[in-house]
């Protein structure tokens, strides 16, 4: 099942997962049927690396999503369930970055 609507990476997406437990989770959601492939291991900083660099042209960083592990989408949930003021609301899908 590859539906847009099931999940929240794109087709042509690579998602990059924090937890292992996370990754068999969504793969059991869209591939109930099939064994999972081998799981491949890269270094964070290294990817991070591979993005920032100017005229880089590592294709394999190209199109990564970082998927958020359970625990963190569960953490946002609650902020936003229990925050009054909404100009401190975690916002998901945003993310601020500085150097």
């Amino acid at each position: 099942n590859n539906d847009s609507s099931s999940s929240p990476v794109a087709a042509a997406s690579l998602p990059l997962f924090f937890d292992p437990r996370d990754l068999l989770a969504e793969w059991k959601k869209q591939y109930s049927d099939t064994t999972p492939p081998p799981v491949k291991v890269r270094e964070l900083t290294e990817i991070f690396y591979a993005m920032l660099k100017p005229g880089g042209e590592d294709q394999s960083v190209q199109n990564m999503v970082f998927m958020p592990t359970s625990s963190s989408l569960d953490a946002v949930k609650e902020i936003q369930k229990n925050s009054d003021n909404q100009a401190v609301k975690y916002k998901m899908g945003q993310v601020i970055l500085t150097s």
